[in-house]
């Protein structure tokens, strides 16, 4: 957690939200302790000067601030401070509902071919993309995750699998973005999740997958300006 050191720091609401589904085989309810431990750690640590969210920001409304994809715009827009020296934006995306299993999903014009319902469509690929002002940013490939319940009982019962209650987050570094976002404009900070469809190429998935992110800045204290430019590369193979 120290890396929310600048958040810890001020006064903050935590909003724990851990779902739980209740049927006729599968019971079961929730008995959870937090414990936060505060100490003095003599390594020599920088944490970001600044934490800036891309969620749907409900705090207020006392909800998680969670968006889902694709259905809802996982897009926000920042005027940054014009003296950044580097920007890690760290992003949370996990696939549920529809998406829960898609890595055993096929292409669309493959759908048919299975009498099952739980094959569907948009392949077995996903990506998840972060746009910055409408340019591809960075991407990561997520990792599948066996949740309570899922696939058979035999896989969670009685230790629950690998990251079910800890999915991982991955980080993007944007400092090489900084000349463009050091303007004092505001811009765009995008998330999104593709899958890889023989029809579409890269294109939309089911509903829904679960998205977070959190934008890292720390500040040069010496400079009133981070400049230089930004050179954009396609390569083709």
């Amino acid at each position: 957690m120290t890396i929310w050191d600048t958040l810890l720091r001020s006064e903050q609401k935590v909003i724990m939200e851990l779902d739980n589904l209740y049927d006729s085989v599968f019971t079961g309810n929730y008995n959870v302790t937090i414990t936060a431990l505060y100490y003095n750690d003599h390594v020599d640590l920088t944490p970001a000067d600044m934490i800036l969210p891309i969620s749907a920001k409900l705090s207020s409304q006392n909800q998680s601030s969670l968006l889902s994809l694709p259905d809802q715009n996982a897009t926000v827009s920042f005027a940054l401070p014009r003296n950044m020296e580097r920007a890690v934006v760290r992003i949370l995306a996990s696939g549920n509902s529809a998406e829960e299993f898609w890595y055993k999903h096929v292409p669309t014009e493959y759908t048919d071919t299975f009498n099952n319902s739980a094959i569907r469509a948009y392949s077995p690929f996903r990506e998840v993309q972060l746009l910055i002002d409408g340019q591809l940013a960075g991407v990561s490939w997520p990792f599948p995750i066996v949740f309570t319940g899922g696939l058979s009982p035999g896989f969670w019962v009685p230790i629950v699998g690998i990251d079910t209650y800890d999915v991982p987050s991955f980080e993007i570094d944007v400092t090489p973005f900084l000349p463009v976002l050091c303007d004092g404009k505001p811009h765009a900070f995008e998330l999104k999740v593709v899958g890889y469809d023989s029809k579409t190429t890269l294109g939309t998935t089911a509903e829904n997958w679960w998205v977070t992110a959190s934008v890292f800045i720390w500040l040069d204290k010496d400079s009133d300006e981070t400049r230089g430019a930004v050179s954009y590369f396609i390569i083709i193979n």
